[in-house]
């Protein structure tokens, strides 16, 4: 149908659909169960090493779980978090002055 999405996201052995009409997303699966075995696990948790959330029927990916697992692998789970990145004279990196984004808490 016009405007209806289906995102398949195949890796090795696991597919991810995504879509925007559950009909459609049904008779996907119906086609693609009458080739392949299939299973569903339901609600995807995580893709590639990424954590994936739902919040307002929208799809987030984030590594915030990533990093703190490396942190608390490396013994710095308790290191306290800063909002701009450091800046030292050496670096070649400067800070730039005025608002970068429109909304920086989306950034935190």
């Amino acid at each position: 149908m016009a405007g209806d999405i289906v995102y398949l996201i195949v890796y090795i052995h696991d597919i991810l659909l995504i879509e925007n009409n559950s009909i459609v997303l049904a008779k996907l699966i119906l086609l693609l169960s009458s080739e392949f075995k299939l299973r569903n696990l339901d609600y995807i948790h995580y893709l590639l090493g990424n954590e994936v959330k739902s919040p307002s029927m929208r799809l987030m990916l984030t590594q915030q779980q990533y990093i703190f697992d490396i942190l608390h692998g490396v013994g710095m789970s308790s290191c306290k978090c800063i909002d701009i990145p450091i800046y030292s004279s050496s670096s070649k990196l400067a800070m730039l002055s005025g608002d970068l984004y429109s909304n920086s808490t989306c950034y935190k």
